[in-house]
């Protein structure tokens, strides 16, 4: 599509960016050892049905312990610093904003996830507002699809199956 283009072109130095804060602030986008600065959990385009907030009320804790030790699991094992592993994606509103998402697939009991690094404001109430307050990068988890008893994931589209936690080549492929 190439009214797509001009977007992509600035996403990917904008991935770029994003993925150089994280390599050279990594240790600083945790709380400590056991939190993460600002987690949150968002939907991908493809799980716009599904509600977030509720899996974070209901999970959330758990899913942020977990996800720590996955981090840095794959962060010990220099899988996290592979920039192959990372490329932008579109976000789920209008589509002319993007988080860089990684490759590697992050599950938590059904739950599916894209580990995401993105913006986040600093101040109460504010939203990508990142010209008029502090706002930084962070991880967050973008829910990509809840996975059925087939190891077929909803979110993904019919048929699509998730090996060895690797984003299906269908969904890593799109601009």
């Amino acid at each position: 599509m190439p009214d797509e283009e001009p977007c992509w072109d600035r996403f990917l130095i904008e991935g770029d960016e994003s993925f150089d804060f994280m390599r050279h602030n990594f240790e600083s986008m945790f709380d400590g050892e056991s939190r993460i600065k600002q987690f949150e959990i968002r939907y991908d385009v493809s799980c716009k049905g599904y509600t977030t907030d509720e899996i974070y009320k209901e999970h959330g804790k758990d899913i942020e312990q977990e996800l720590i030790s996955w981090i840095r699991a794959e962060y010990e094992s220099n899988r996290l610093f592979d920039k192959e592993k990372w490329k932008p994606f579109r976000d789920y509103y209008l589509f002319t904003h993007m988080y860089l998402g990684y490759r590697n697939i992050f599950q938590y009991k059904q739950y599916i996830f894209q580990l995401a690094v993105d913006w986040y404001c600093t101040t109460d109430g504010c939203v990508y507002c990142k010209d008029s307050c502090e706002a930084l990068l962070g991880f967050q988890l973008a829910l990509c699809g809840i996975k059925d008893d087939n190891d077929i994931v909803s979110g993904f589209g019919p048929d699509v199956k998730v090996r060895n936690n690797i984003m299906p080549d269908c969904w890593w492929g799109r601009k």
